[in-house]
């Protein structure tokens, strides 16, 4: 300080300071699915944790991937591509929204990979591989099982409740019109009278 007359107590000399050579290291340690069965176009969550085993903030991508041929390196799909900094011995869970339009009807084996990091030597547990979903195809089929009047007789004029039986055998849910018909031939077709709809 310009004009300090008293300067012996401005240096202090001792102690020890260490310094560590920085380690690299993060990794993928789980991979989840919300549901191991779906039907195509379903949304399917998958849950990433991933961990920085290092000394240092860490910036990387983490890629989630389906596979439908896991002894052919390549041909893997990718379901979401993540960014994530993570402090110093610091772990956390990643969301994605995988949208399944698209996908193969088959069970695909779900993995994530973190990038290697600048420095990064310990690269064993930047893949895991874990996780299957097996895709159902889309099936709309809706039937009627079923149809009987609750008279047994009428009159002109008359209004007869007749009861009619479905059943949704696909695997959507749907909403559709029902129509009743009379029919007086029914080895005639083309002859049928409509006598309600719900």
């Amino acid at each position: 300080v310009p004009s300090e007359v008293d300067v012996a107590d401005n240096v202090l000399t001792g102690g020890l300071v260490q310094v560590s050579a920085p380690i690299h290291d993060v990794a993928v340690t789980d991979v989840r699915t919300s549901t191991n069965i779906a039907i195509l176009g379903d949304p399917v969550i998958i849950e990433i944790d991933v961990a920085n085993y290092g000394n240092g903030y860490e910036e990387f991508w983490v890629k989630a991937y389906a596979d439908a041929e896991t002894t052919t390196i390549g041909d893997e799909a990718i379901i979401a591509n993540l960014t994530v900094l993570l402090p110093q011995s610091f772990s956390t869970t990643l969301f994605c929204w995988w949208n399944t339009t698209g996908a193969t009807p088959s069970n695909l084996t779900i993995s994530a990979k973190a990038q290697v990091v600048q420095g990064e030597t310990s690269t064993t547990n930047n893949l895991f591989v874990d996780g299957w979903v097996q895709f159902l195809p889309y099936v709309r089929d809706v039937a009627v099982t079923g149809v009987r009047s609750l008279e047994s007789a009428g009159y002109t004029g008359d209004q007869i409740s007749v009861e009619v039986f479905l059943q949704n055998q696909g695997n959507r849910f749907e909403t559709f019109n029902v129509t009743a018909y009379a029919d007086l031939d029914a080895t005639t077709l083309g002859d049928e009278a409509r006598v309600g709809t719900s």
